[in-house]
């Protein structure tokens, strides 16, 4: 029984399959699985990862059978699917078009078991090109609660590392799943023992087809988000406010802040970026 398992969706995506493989593969902790759920492909993607897994049986694709005609296709699905066939004590999560450092789950592990975590993230790059430096340097609180949460979603999914237990009823069928995933389950463990390393170790590629891309649309996605969550509609709103406030700091953050000049490929090849304050990476 391998420690991690990566969950993977995919649809279309067989531009990115190869970088996929490759950042998996390239992890110096080798006790993982990759469970790749095709959301009913009609590219190459699925023949490619056919072969993948032929030649590396750590590798494991999961077919998704088509939706019902008046079924949203949403994230939670193939995610969820993946989840009921875990079979590891700790779950990461990787999109096809997403990157990781190769020490990422080898700190990431260590950092999480010396300190006997739920749930650990790590710090992150926004970027566009591999050949381009990252445009926003991120790195989650060191210390998380509901209160902080309700504020902001600063749990990136592609840094997780969670019990595999904690997410037995799976992410609830709506837009910004992960979202309101993380509210519930601080929700009902407000023990939950948390923490983020500081180091970067994962890279969240921009580009045209980002679901999140459009403002208006995440507000409405987080409103509903709260609504779901219980609050009503007059609490909802206030909490969407500070939500928004957050949201145009962090943007603005992002804007005026340092990030190295290398680009992304670079970052990938080097000792991982410390972004503790006078971090020099380690």
């Amino acid at each position: 029984m391998p420690l991690i398992s990566i969950i993977t969706p995919f649809r279309n995506a067989e531009a990115f399959l190869p970088g996929l493989v490759q950042t998996v593969q390239a992890q110096t902790c080798a006790d993982w699985e990759c469970l790749l759920v095709d959301d009913g492909s009609e590219d190459g993607g699925a023949a490619l990862l056919e072969r993948c897994c032929a030649a590396d049986r750590r590798f494991r694709r999961l077919p998704l059978p088509l939706p019902a005609a008046t079924e949203p296709r949403l994230p939670a699905r193939p995610r969820n699917h993946a989840l009921a066939r875990v079979r590891s004590p700790l779950v990461a999560f990787l999109d096809c078009d997403d990157l990781w450092h190769p020490r990422k789950l080898e700190l990431q592990l260590a950092f999480h078991q010396q300190r006997q975590l739920d749930l650990s993230v790590t710090a992150y790059a926004r970027f566009r090109g591999l050949d381009q430096p990252p445009l926003a340097l991120r790195c989650p609180p060191p210390q998380l609660g509901l209160a902080r949460l309700r504020r902001s979603n600063p749990i990136p999914l592609l840094t997780v590392l969670i019990r595999t237990e904690l997410l037995q009823r799976g992410f609830p069928p709506v837009p910004h799943e992960d979202y309101l995933l993380w509210l519930d389950l601080f929700r009902a463990h407000p023990d939950l023992r948390y923490a983020a390393l500081p180091s970067l170790l994962a890279f969240y590629r921009l580009h045209v087809s980002n679901q999140s891309r459009h403002l208006s649309q995440v507000t409405g996605w987080t409103y509903r988000v709260f609504r779901r969550h219980g609050l009503g509609r007059g609490a909802a709103l206030r909490q969407l406010l500070l939500w928004g406030g957050h949201h145009a700091l962090q943007l603005l953050t992002d804007r005026i802040g340092g990030t190295p000049a290398l680009p992304v490929r670079t970052l990938q090849q080097r000792s991982p970026l410390d972004l503790t304050p006078g971090g020099r990476g380690i």
